[in-house]
């Protein structure tokens, strides 16, 4: 079972949870301010539910239920470091 809950919670960090548990990015665009009690509760049984827009979890259906929010996919610019090349320092 999958537990995200706390007081003084802002939308933010509720996007900062789910990128994590659904493995893709999530932005928070709710527009809402401030602070949120949140609970929530989501089976992590990923033969137990699929949802056609984000895949296996039951996380999206348990958001909308539980909390009114949705998950809406699309593509968004999101800023992203890209290394390209990394070596040893030199001895000194």
């Amino acid at each position: 079972m999958g537990k995200f809950s706390g007081r003084k919670v802002a939308m933010i960090h509720l996007a900062d949870y789910l990128s994590n548990v659904l493995q893709v990015p999530v932005l928070d665009q709710t527009n809402l301010k401030g602070d949120y009690e949140i609970a929530l509760e989501f089976s992590r049984d990923l033969k137990a539910q699929e949802d056609p827009e984000f895949g296996p979890g039951a996380a999206p259906a348990a958001l909308e239920e539980q909390l009114g929010l949705k998950l809406v996919k699309q593509k968004v610019p999101i800023r992203m470091f890209v290394i390209d090349h990394i070596e040893r320092p030199s001895e000194n």
